[in-house]
């Protein structure tokens, strides 16, 4: 897929022709690079494409709905505050987080028509990384140094290698489908380079760099566009390839202009000869002479001459060695520097000889610039050899007149440069099951007899958790369960928890209003069979594929009639949090919790458990595990061992730690109670294992919960057993994080 097309392009600036039929193709994803001498039209190309430069003639095509960011060498002045110049990056993400909090509001005093809406923007705002946006900002700030004092200035206050790094951390943060890059390496220093060399190499998105650094550009793109004066080149590589290549391609123009040369040589030898000829014959028979140096002529005149190529051009800087120095250069004895509180050096000790090269190398601001400010601005500890001359070059470099043009601040220093024209002056993935098969077919069979002579409901529900582990088809199981319930062992309740776990959705509440609410028993039932179905959704089970949204808004349709109920509130947190609304999951969570300490009698103890998660996890508040240890003591306290399942899970996971205030010995007891259906997952048998572990001993309830975790567990739980069990102290495992 082509992003990016230039055909025919031309551009001039004056009477300057800078770009001349340029072609320039781009695919999606492809990293290019664009190199040429200075002048010949890079920045151009990426202006022209960023839109800020317009063409004189030809086409540039952009693929449909394709965002571009582009990095100038010279950032423009911002009157913005650097902390707000960063945070535009993500301005849409902002604004709908504000939407956000404010349909928050009205969710929680009830007004839960607006859960649709809430849920098409909270989508939106997931799709565009709004949980993540934050975490992004405080990732890259400590690449760049950027401090806290940075964030708070103006950005126009900023040197112009801070507004360049500034831009760049805006356009990394902003990951656009093309990237304009303008010598995004200028004022970096090695280690911000080689993190900068990475990012753009794993970048997702199509790059278009332009850059002196040979090394960084070979490691980064694999196109290369070349423009010389006569015209474009491309190189299907990198900057090595490109190298190699080009002397290839040197090679062979050089000796196809060679060939061609001495076939016009030749021709126009056979031209005159042929002439010379016709001459000597005269009248009589000098015309066939003529005739064909005229065809030759003719032939030679439409040859397709080729240009001599051109060699590579070296710089032609002569140094005035004629006068040498001393031996010693430079010698720095314990040189002490500091700037306010901060120490730059501390007894620095340098020595450089004659014909030495030297390169300062460092993160920014350690004092490489420094160093050498000082060596000019002269210092008791820096000595000068004899005979020595400075030339410095700054990073920022200031013109007396900015008014002069190159050559005429040149003149001013080289009384060469009156001889040198502007052309040639160049600027800078089991466990084992202990019980047979042949064995439950048995215990089945004897079952199914059993309920034929003694139809009693608990013969029939045995008959349907027996029927269902062999893989029975659900139907007949859930003809068993219906038998169980006309015959009084499963409440209505109960009853709910088996259909709204098997039963295809469409048919679950119809069923069980048919069945149940008729009877007057439980007017709720519809939607407390509602709240199970929506924890089907949240989680993806049984036959139906995980949908987090469809289960925000039955829990929201669930709070509107029962808006107390602790339990609906704590799963509504649980949806939030799997949304990554951390901040909406904790209120929530808070919620539950404020109503279930406001009951007299609570019926269900998961608001403590869900609550301490978030105190644990540090779900949208700050991390308190001593909070979350006093939170499960009270659940357990409060309900005995009638707790639900992560409750006691985070009961025994505070025992495994050592705490005096959890027993092992209760945290036992706690997970070995037969719960009436309540689903464990693979927590139980872990802290099962690591209990009896502690406790030295191996029981039968284990080795059934092995066996049967089989059929019930999937892959994920079954990956976090086998590492679970290897580590003292597990945390219980929790379905989709």
């Amino acid at each position: 897929m082509i992003d990016i097309n230039i055909s025919k392009v031309c551009k001039s600036f004056g009477f300057d022709l800078i770009l001349n039929n340029i072609d320039i193709t781009v695919q999606k994803g492809e990293k290019v690079g664009l190199i040429g001498t200075n002048g010949s039209g890079k920045s151009t190309i990426l202006k022209i494409i960023a839109g800020q430069e317009s063409i004189d003639s030809g086409s540039l095509s952009i693929r449909n709905n394709i965002s571009i960011g582009y990095l100038s060498q010279i950032p423009e002045e911002k009157d913005i505050i650097v902390k707000d110049y960063i945070n535009s990056a993500f301005k849409e993400i902002i604004e709908l987080k504000e939407k956000l909090e404010r349909y928050e509001d009205k969710l929680l005093t009830e007004d839960y028509k607006v859960i649709t809406k809430y849920m098409n923007l909270q989508e939106k705002f997931i799709s565009l990384g709004g949980y993540e946006y934050e975490t992004k900002i405080q990732k890259i700030l400590p690449v760049f140094n950027i401090t806290e004092e940075i964030l708070n200035r103006n950005f126009n206050t900023l040197s112009g290698g801070e507004k360049t790094i500034i831009s760049l951390i805006r356009l990394l943060l902003q990951e656009p489908d093309v990237l304009l890059l303008d010598e995004p390496t200028n004022h970096l220093d090695i280690n911000k380079m080689i993190w900068l060399e990475k990012t753009l190499k794993n970048y997702k998105g199509t790059i278009i760099l332009v850059s002196h650094d040979r090394y960084f550009m070979d490691n980064v793109i694999n196109k290369v566009y070349l423009l010389t004066k006569r015209g474009i080149e491309v190189y299907h590589g990198n900057y090595s390839y490109y190298i190699k290549e080009s002397e290839n391609r040197l090679l062979l123009e050089l000796k196809n202009y060679k060939d061609q040369q001495k076939q016009i040589t030749a021709m126009e030898n056979s031209i005159k000869r042929l002439k010379e000829y016709g001459r000597l014959c005269g009248p009589s028979g000098g015309e066939i002479f003529f005739r064909r140096a005229a065809n030759i002529e003719k032939r030679l005149e439409k040859l397709e001459k080729l240009d001599k190529p051109e060699d590579k051009k070296k710089l032609n800087i002569t140094f005035d060695t004629a006068s040498r120095s001393g031996k010693d250069v430079l010698t720095i004895n314990n040189l002490n520097l500091s700037y306010g509180t901060k120490e730059i050096f501390n007894n620095l000790n340098l020595s450089i000889k004659y014909q030495d090269r030297l390169c300062l190398v460092g993160d920014n601001g350690v004092g490489k610039s420094t160093l050498i400010k000082e060596i000019l601005k002269g210092n008791n500890s820096i000595k000068l050899g004899s005979n020595i001359k400075i030339g410095y070059i700054p990073q920022e470099i200031e013109f007396e007149d900015i008014n002069l043009s190159v050559l005429e601040e040149a003149r001013k220093y080289y009384k060469q440069a009156l001889e040198m024209s502007h052309e040639n002056f160049i600027a800078s993935d089991i466990i084992d099951i202990n019980i047979e098969l042949n064995d439950e077919l048995d215990s089945n069979a004897m079952l199914l007899k059993l309920a034929k002579e003694n139809p009693e409901g608990v013969i029939f529900y045995q008959l349907a958790e027996n029927s269902f582990r062999l893989g029975t088809p659900i139907k007949k199981v859930l003809n068993y369960y219906d038998k169980a319930h006309e015959l009084g062992y499963l409440t209505d309740i109960e009853y709910i928890d088996v259909l709204s776990d098997y039963e295809k959705p469409d048919k679950t509440i119809t069923k069980i209003i048919k069945k149940c609410d008729r009877k007057k028993t439980y007017p709720l039932l519809p939607v407390w069979c509602k709240k199970k179905m929506a924890v089907r959704y949240l989680y993806g089970e049984n036959g139906i594929k995980q949908n987090i949204k469809k289960a925000i808004i039955k829990l929201f349709e669930c709070r509107q009639e029962m808006p107390a109920n602790t339990c609906v509130n704590a799963i509504l947190g649980r949806g939030f949090e799997l949304k990554k609304n951390f901040s909406l999951a904790h209120k929530m969570y808070d919620m539950a919790y404020q109503l279930i300490e406001q009951e007299t009698k609570p019926s269900c103890d998961c608001a403590y458990s869900y609550y301490a998660h978030s105190l644990i996890e540090g779900v949208g508040v700050k991390q308190d595990v001593e909070e979350a240890k006093s939170i499960i003591l009270k659940a357990v306290q409060k309900f005995k061992k009638f707790i639900c399942s992560h409750t006691a899970y985070y009961y025994a996971y505070f025992a495994l730690q050592g705490d005096e205030k959890f027993d092992i010995s209760k945290a036992y007891e706690l997970l070995s109670f037969d719960y009436p259906f309540v689903r464990f997952d693979i927590s139980r048998i872990v802290y099962l294992t690591k209990l009896e572990e502690k406790l030295r001993i191996r029981s039968k309830k284990l080795n059934n919960l092995l066996a049967d975790g089989k059929d019930v567990y999937d892959k994920k739980e079954w990956k976090y057993y086998r590492k679970a069990i290897t580590e003292d102290c597990p945390k219980p495992y929790w379905r989709n994080i």
